[in-house]
């Protein structure tokens, strides 16, 4: 058969059409009843005090911290020779442990300097940012009803975008080097274990503490228009990422997404958990394929 459908497709599939379903009884109940312009409307969202100075804090963090990081972790792991060009790294040099060790290290220590300006600028009360763990299974669920209704449109802006990347030079588009890292048949258990740990909890939490938690809050205030906010803090989102550009279409939306599911319900714990959950779903996919192969 020229196509075939594997199991993982028809899961795939049943996501999507349980999202489409989610969206389309949204707006048809939003239709019906008149109700549409709620679900424009964004409640006020919590006072802060933050400054532009807490994102010059945060910015160069993200910059500097995985170098430093890297470099500490250096004295302890001698780096692999290989006789390969520098624009061709070999599978070792893509799993180096260092660059595992302070990949986390950055996350970790990130995270610890968000939560603090997120504290204080907060009104020193961490419920007030939005993080909570009160019922944390209902919230769980609600993330992954969010992630359900949510996936469908990164999905289609995705492939959209790779198929414009295939139709014009021919090849596809490169992989995300922890899809690379998690792929790699030589890479060590620890790392790929560290890789997932990474990608499942610290990124989500950094990257909401960040755009979510913080940007969006800082340009509502600044841009005196919580949907300005959320559009643009989105458009950042999406070109932070911007060496996997075929991604930048999904992750954009995927942006917007997350900010308005955070001014409608002023939680940072929830999007956190929709973010973990793509995230997860994802490397799930990836481990789920690799076994098809084997």
């Amino acid at each position: 058969m020229p196509f075939e459908l594997t199991p993982i497709d028809y899961a795939e599939i049943a996501i999507i059409a349980a999202g489409v379903m989610i969206i389309l009884s949204v707006a048809l109940h939003a239709l019906r009843h008149n109700r549409l312009s709620e679900f424009l409307q964004l409640p006020k969202g919590p006072e802060h005090n933050l400054q532009p100075v807490d994102l010059l804090i945060t910015g160069f963090a993200f910059t500097s911290m995985f170098i430093v990081a890297y470099k500490f972790w250096s004295i302890f792991f001698e780096t692999p020779v290989t006789s390969q060009p520098a624009s061709q790294p070999s599978e070792s040099e893509l799993v180096e442990p260092q660059k595992t060790l302070a990949a986390i290290t950055g996350h970790v220590v990130n995270c610890v300097i968000l939560s603090l300006i997120g504290w204080d600028r907060f009104r020193r009360n961490l419920a007030n940012w939005g993080i909570s763990f009160r019922s944390m299974p209902r919230q769980v669920y609600r993330a992954v009803i969010c992630y359900i209704a949510i996936w469908p449109v990164c999905y289609g802006a995705l492939y959209l975008a790779i198929f414009v990347h295939v139709w014009l030079y021919g090849d596809t588009p490169p992989e995300h080097t922890a899809i690379e890292t998690l792929k790699g048949v030589e890479t060590p258990i620890w790392i790929k274990t560290a890789t997932i740990v990474s990608a499942v909890g610290l990124v989500p939490i950094l990257e909401e503490l960040f755009f979510r938690g913080l940007l969006l809050p800082a340009l509502s205030k600044w841009l005196c228009s919580e949907w300005n906010a959320i559009l643009l803090s989105g458009l950042i989102f999406g070109l932070v990422h911007i060496p996997l550009y075929h991604h930048i279409p999904a992750l954009i939306i995927f942006g917007i997404l997350l900010g308005y599911v955070y001014a409608r319900t002023r939680s940072l714990t929830l999007v956190i958990l929709i973010h973990a959950v793509f995230n997860a779903k994802t490397i799930l996919w990836l481990f789920l394929m690799e076994g098809e192969k084997g």
